[in-house]
C-alpha cells in the first residue's frame, strides 16, 4: 500500500521535506555557514544527508529510505514483542502501526529525519531491554535526537521508567549516552544546534489553539490511545508493559501540557511503536467477552475497519498536502519561505 501510495503521488512530498531540503542545499552551497544559519526541530545533520541523497537518487533516494526504515521499525517491533506477546498479539499490534496515519504519511511523503529518529529511538529501547547496556542505548536515543528534537519527550518517558524501577546507575549512563552526540555536534557548529534548541522551544509552546488541539486528539487517536492504553497497563502492570506504556503516553502528556498538537500523527508514530502492543491486547480483551462463534468475525471487521479508515484518512491528507518538490536557486527566497533562522538577526 505504502510503494503504490509513493507512486501515486508521483514525487510529490510533504512541506517539511522540502525545507530540509533547501535547508540542505542552502549549507552544501555554501550560501549559509552551519554557524550561522538554523532550520526549526533538528540540526542541521539531516537536511545535509538527505540533501546529498536527493541530488543523487531523486525523491525515489528519499522515500526509499523511508520505506527501508519502515521495514526496520517492523522488524523492531516483532522483536520487542517476541517473548513477551504471543502470536496474534504481535500480529494485530504491527497491523495497527503499520497501518496508522502518520505511519503511512510519515513513509509515504514525509521527512527522513522523523523515520529514521524513530528507528533509532526504538533501537535504544531494544538495546537496553534486551542487552541492559544503558549508555548505548542512550546513545542510539541520542543520536536520534540528531534529527528530530521530540525524542526528549520520549526519553522522558524512558526516564521515568528508569526511575520508577529505581535503577539509578543505569538513568545515570542512558543520560550521557543521550547528552553526548548533541555536545559533540555543538562543538562542530559553535553551539547553533543548542540556539536552534530553543527557538524551537520557544516556537511549539502554545503552537495550537484549543481548539484544534481539542480536534487533534480525537482526529489523530492521541486521547482514546492514552486512554486504553493506560487502562490496559493498569490491570497488569508488568515491568515491560509499565515501559511500553510510559512511552505511548509521554507524547500525549506533552501535547496536552505544551499545547502543541501541529504534528501529532507524524510524532504519534513512534508511540504506536510501542502502545499497539497495549492496544491489541485491550481489543482482544474486548473481542473475547463476545461468544466464542462471533470473536473471530468481530476481531477481523474492526481490524479491517481501521485498516480502511486509516488509508482513506491518508489518502486524503495525502492528495491536499503533497506537493512537488521545489529547490529554491536564491539564498534569500530559501529563508524566507521554508523558514531558515539566521542566528545573527532578530
Amino acid at each position: 500500500m505504502k510503494i503504490g501510495l509513493i507512486g501515486y503521488l508521483g514525487g510529490r512530498l510533504y512541506g517539511d521535506t522540502h525545507r530540509a531540503l533547501n535547508f540542505g542545499a542552502l549549507v552544501a552551497h555554501g550560501s549559509e555557514s552551519i554557524r550561522s544559519v538554523v532550520i526549526n526541530d533538528k540540526t542541521f545533520i539531516g537536511p545535509l544527508l538527505w540533501y546529498g541523497l536527493y541530488r543523487h537518487a531523486g525523491v525515489a533516494g528519499l522515500t526509499t529510505f523511508n520505506v527501508l526504515c519502515f521495514l526496520a521499525l517492523c522488524a523492531a517491533g516483532y522483536r520487542l514483542g517476541r517473548d513477551r506477546y504471543d502470536g496474534p498479539t504481535r500480529a494485530i499490534a504491527l497491523l495497527l502501526f503499520a497501518f496508522y496515519v502518520g505511519t503511512h504519511r510519515n513513509i509515504v511523503a514525509g521527512e527522513p529525519d522523523d523515520n529514521l529518529a524513530a528507528l533509532l529511538f526504538t533501537v535504544g529501547v531494544l538495546t537496553y531491554l534486551e542487552a541492559r547496556r544503558p549508555l548505548l542505548a542512550g546513545l542510539a536515543m541520542g543520536v536520534g535526537f540528531l534529527f528530530k528534537f521530540w525524542i526528549p519527550i520520549f526519553a522522558i518517558g524512558f526516564a521515568l521508567f528508569l526511575v520508577r524501577q529505581r535503577l539509578w546507575r543505569d538513568l545515570g549512563w542512558a543520560l550521557a549516552g543521550m547528552a553526548l552526540p548533541f555536545l559533540l555536534v555543538n562543538l562542530v557548529d559553535g553551539m547553533a544546534s543548542f540556539r536552534c534548541l530553543l527557538i524551537s522551544i520557544d516556537k511549539q509552546h502554545g503552537f495550537s489553539n484549543w481548539s484544534s488541539l481539542g480536534f487533534k486528539l480525537f482526529s489523530t487517536g492521541l486521547l482514546p490511545m492514552a486512554v486504553v492504553t493506560t487502562l490496559v497497563w493498569w490491570r497488569r502492570r508488568t515491568e515491560f508493559r509499565t515501559l511500553f506504556w510510559l512511552l505511548s503516553i509521554v507524547y500525549p502528556a506533552y501535547v496536552v501540557l505544551n499545547r502543541d498538537a501541529f504534528a501529532a500523527s507524524f510524532v504519534l508514530m513512534l508511540s504506536m511503536v510501542f502502545g499497539s502492543f497495549l492496544l491489541a491486547e485491550g481489543l482482544q480483551a474486548i473481542v473475547r467477552r463476545l461468544p466464542r462463534r462471533m470473536q473471530s468475525g468481530a476481531l477481523a471487521s474492526v481490524l479491517a475497519t481501521y485498516l480502511l479508515v486509516t488509508s482513506a484518512v491518508t489518502y486524503h491528507n495525502l492528495y491536499r498536502d503533497a506537493q512537488p518538490v521545489v529547490l529554491n536557486q536564491d539564498p534569500a527566497q530559501t529563508r524566507h519561505m521554508f523558514g531558515v533562522y539566521l542566528l545573527d538577526k532578530p
